[in-house]
């Protein structure tokens, strides 16, 4: 004979008039399997059985947990398993950081890539790839999520990670359906008065976890999750606000420790560790909360009225729609902008000797050691100048009458280019009381000049042998 408390409650579900297929999802949901629960309906359906219900199998829950109730349940379920959970969590963020360091740094080392990206030609398939590559990223992410929910659903079986990827492997596309949905539905209560998407963010927050513990789809998860939800909408707010700010506190003590560490990185990493430590526990925190709702719903039915799903189906083509216009904009503006950045790379590019962006590692030193040259030279100079200034009352009107201070050959060598052996740049300005020297350093580009107050003598140092 089938388990006593479990005909218990089918019988009692049955007098309220409970589809067969409600009560079952519910049972399965809170850990009975499902033979014995296909049993315990064959049972009863036999004539020749007689039963009558007694109390019922799940008594009525009072009311709905605190938060911090929950929070201690869900601590009391992580400490155990927090070495699977953690596992799961980070596999994901690891091949996104792993994939997007390959296509980033392919496509920087490789211009033409950039250069073809960039092409206003090319901006269709530009976005196309990109929002590609974010749907990648997103289904990756509930794909851990979903194996994660798997491995606190199953905890008493003591899953691993491969077992939990793997249980997941065939929920993620419902998942994410689910999730297309649910996030539709959101925007367009947003964008309808901003007030719907705040009613509608807490309304359908258990829809995610109906797909996986009840085996709902699509829009019959966001309709299961509101009936779940109407009439609790206070209290499951409160429990949300409340793991909200103990996820926030906990960051930002985090970042207010790693923050006293300047070592590089130190801070990076220990804010990954805190979010690898947050995520298990907030999952299993919601999971509670879900089938503490649930329970305190006490397996009524909960249908779906034609009107209540009109509304639902409403707000999630108008989130779509506006979703895809919002994507449209950003096509329409992207190619002038990117027309605007070729074209002002193209104008740099053209305005820059090339000859200099193709220099081999040697010729790159010759430059650098004929800039030195060029900068010693001004040195020598505006030394020599500042002799002659003590001499004569007034600096030279050409750099030729230094050649009595610095020695002829030496004027020569000082006062020309090491690459064109043509004579630096000199005028007198002032009334001989000022003047300017300018030369043209090869690396940079640019052009260095120089004046009286620009002078620093350089400093003296002896030997004592």
């Amino acid at each position: 004979m089938p388990d006593q408390k479990l005909l218990e409650y089918i019988k009692q579900q049955q007098q309220k008039k409970a589809k067969q297929e409600d009560i079952k999802n519910i049972l399965i949901s809170i850990g009975w399997n499902e033979k014995d629960i296909d049993e315990a309906f064959a049972y009863l359906a036999d004539p020749k059985n007689e039963f009558v219900a007694g109390n019922p199998l799940i008594p009525p829950v009072s009311s709905i947990k605190s938060g911090s109730a929950l929070l201690k349940e869900a601590w009391e379920i992580c400490k155990p398993r927090f070495g699977t959970f953690v596992g799961i969590s980070i596999i994901p963020t690891a091949v996104i950081a792993f994939v997007t360091f390959i296509l980033l740094g392919g496509a920087i080392m490789n211009t033409a890539v950039i250069s073809q990206m960039m092409d206003p030609k090319n901006i269709v398939i530009t976005v196309v790839s990109v929002f590609l590559f974010v749907v990648f990223l997103v289904v990756l992410q509930l794909f851990g999520q979903v194996a994660l929910i798997y491995a606190i659903k199953d905890r008493n079986e003591e899953i691993g990670v491969r077992e939990s990827y793997k249980r997941a492997a065939g929920k993620v596309l419902s998942y994410f359906w689910v999730y297309l949905l649910m996030g539709s539905v959101i925007v367009g209560g947003f964008f309808f008065f901003f007030v719907p998407g705040i009613i509608f963010s807490i309304s359908l927050i258990f829809a995610l976890y109906i797909c996986i513990f009840e085996d709902k789809k699509g829009i019959e998860a966001l309709l299961q999750s509101r009936g779940y939800v109407r009439g609790e909408w206070r209290e499951v707010f409160v429990c949300l606000l409340f793991i909200g700010v103990v996820t926030f506190l906990i960051s930002l003590a985090a970042d207010i420790v790693f923050a006293i560490f300047p070592v590089p990185y130190i801070g990076d990493i220990g804010k990954f560790a805190v979010s690898l430590f947050i995520a298990p526990v907030s999952m299993t925190y919601m999971i509670l909360l879900y089938q503490n709702v649930k329970e305190f719903k006490s397996g009524s039915i909960l249908t779906a009225e034609k009107n209540k799903r009109s509304i639902l189906i409403s707000f999630g083509v108008f989130g779509a729609v506006i979703v895809l216009a919002l994507l449209s904009v950003m096509v329409y503006f992207s190619g002038p902008i990117m027309k605007a950045l070729k074209e002002s790379e193209q104008e740099k590019t053209q305005n820059t000797d090339t000859s200099s962006l193709f220099v081999s590692p040697i010729e790159n030193v010759r430059m650098k050691g004929r800039d030195a040259a060029r900068m010693s030279s001004v040195i020598g100079i505006q030394a020599a100048m500042e002799l002659f200034y003590d001499e004569k009352g007034a600096y030279p009107t050409s750099l030729i009458e230094l050649s009595p201070i610095m020695g002829s050959g030496a004027s020569q060598s000082y006062m020309t280019d090491p690459l064109t052996k043509k004579p630096y740049r000199y005028q007198i300005l002032s009334n001989g009381e000022d003047y300017s020297l300018c030369v043209d350093l090869e690396v940079s580009k640019m052009e260095k000049c120089v004046r009286n107050e620009s002078f620093i003598p350089p400093t003296s140092t002896s030997t004592t042998l």
